[in-house]
């Protein structure tokens, strides 16, 4: 590379927030020169909703993200929102398409953005990009003129043939976090930032599967759906809903990984959060009793109780249940003669009362109890799945040292910053690729005037 080259903005990093911050730096007719670690583009862009790219939500606010400044993340998406989002997208041959609240390419295809998105850049009737692939940051150094980078030339051999440096009146660092390393962002742009002043809070994995305590393998493989929420000193803290994946360690699926935005901070502190699973929040407790004892009375009692819920929840988790219950292995008979132990616990530590009255007292509290189990089964998180299977980062450069009309630091003039790198992380459903788009774009159009 030519170490004399200046341009107008140099980009460092190839992924979403790079190629939006140089599609509009290249549309205001500025020369950028794009530098990506890898052989490819937008890598993890790629691979966004299973490959599908649900590139934004129907409506996004700052409620929808956590970060260390809110009201500056309210000012940039009020700057570059979803509506111009869609208008620029659909601009590009990018048709929308709304999906569960999540807009999709008409196409389904994630790497069709990345090729659209790609195509946008060689145009030759505006500004200019040169692409660099396969070039590693070595260093970053403010210039009285900008910045200097050194580069490594990962396919060069030679080593003195392989180091060069490229400078920019301004630099877009959009190198990504620390999730989905496989894909070329390890968190190294932290190392960088911190060396121009910048201060970090600490990078953790975001969007992850949780691990729990004394977990049951043979629920390995099941889904159900329910509403969820998460739980930590008495108080309750974030819910969702959806589809719960069993792992081999623990809780999995969009609905657990929403949890996980709050629950790795926490298990980061040493905490235990709590894990609450309601498989049936269209009923309520005394309803979805009702209908079991109802089942009860009408079926062979000659029945195991895990056939019994199969029509309920998957064979496994029916077990699970059973089990946590002192349960396991009863039959139908068993419930309604009463023969099964006064001392059995539930999973709130009471013991199920069938003692004291009736045959039908002790069904109807044998049901209310399994009723409770399915509207309320616990599980202890005691760790997270490390950075190769979060979807995101929680951390990163603090928003508050960045301006958020423009992404530009407030520390390091002529520096700007996007995308994951920025501590910004959403939840599920594209919400962090429209901050992908929006802090890409502030950045890109912060340096429209560059060379002029």
């Amino acid at each position: 590379m030519n170490q004399d080259a200046v341009c107008d903005t140099l980009i460092l990093g190839g992924g979403a927030a790079g190629l939006f911050s140089a599609l509009t730096a290249v549309r205001t007719g500025q020369r950028v020169v794009l530098i990506e670690k890898t052989e490819t583009l937008g890598k993890k862009l790629s691979l966004t909703g299973n490959g599908r790219c649900n590139f934004t939500h129907r409506t996004v606010s700052a409620r929808d993200y956590r970060t260390d400044d809110p009201k500056a993340l309210k000012k940039s998406l009020d700057l570059y929102g979803v509506e111009v989002t869609l208008q620029d997208f659909s601009s590009l041959g990018i048709y929308p398409v709304l999906k569960n609240e999540g807009y999709y390419p008409a196409s389904f295809q994630a790497s069709a953005v990345v090729s659209l998105l790609s195509s946008e850049l060689s145009r030759k009737d505006r500004g200019s990009c040169t692409l660099v692939r396969n070039h590693q940051v070595k260093g970053i150094e403010k210039t009285e003129s900008g910045f200097r980078v050194r580069l490594l030339d990962l396919n060069e051999k030679d080593r003195e043939k392989a180091t060069s440096d490229c400078c920019g009146r301004r630099l877009i660092v959009a190198m990504g976090g620390s999730s989905y390393p496989k894909t070329g962002s390890n968190g190294d742009g932290y190392y960088y930032l911190k060396k121009l002043g910048h201060h970090i809070e600490e990078p953790l994995p975001a969007l992850t599967p949780l691990k729990v305590e004394h977990y049951d393998p043979d629920l390995f493989g099941v889904r159900q759906t329910g509403s969820f929420w998460l739980e930590s000193s008495g108080q309750k803290l974030l819910s969702s809903s959806g589809e719960l994946q069993f792992t081999r360690t623990g809780l999995s699926g969009i609905a657990i990984f929403q949890l996980s935005m709050d629950a790795v901070p926490l298990l980061a502190e040493g905490k235990k959060p709590m894990i609450h699973c309601d498989f049936f929040p269209d009923l309520t407790a005394e309803d979805l009793s009702r209908y079991l004892l109802r089942l009860c009375e009408k079926t062979d009692p000659d029945m195991d109780l895990s056939l019994l819920l199969s029509g309920l929840l998957q064979k496994p988790l029916s077990n699970h249940v059973l089990k946590r219950l002192g349960l396991g292995g009863k039959k139908v008979r068993d419930l309604l003669s009463g023969e099964i132990s006064s001392q059995t616990s539930s999973p709130g530590g009471s013991s199920l009362k069938t003692a004291s009255a009736g045959d039908r007292c002790r069904k109807k509290s044998l049901t209310a109890d399994i009723a409770e189990a399915l509207k309320n089964l616990t599980f202890s998180v005691n760790g997270y799945e490390d950075f190769s299977q979060a979807q995101t980062t929680r951390g990163g450069v603090l928003l508050s040292e960045i301006h958020p009309e423009t992404m530009e630091s407030r520390l390091c003039p002529g520096l700007y910053l996007a995308g994951e790198i920025v501590n910004v992380n959403g939840f599920c459903g594209g919400y962090n690729l429209q901050w992908a788009w929006t802090s890409g774009h502030l950045a890109g159009l912060g340096g429209s005037s560059a060379g002029r």
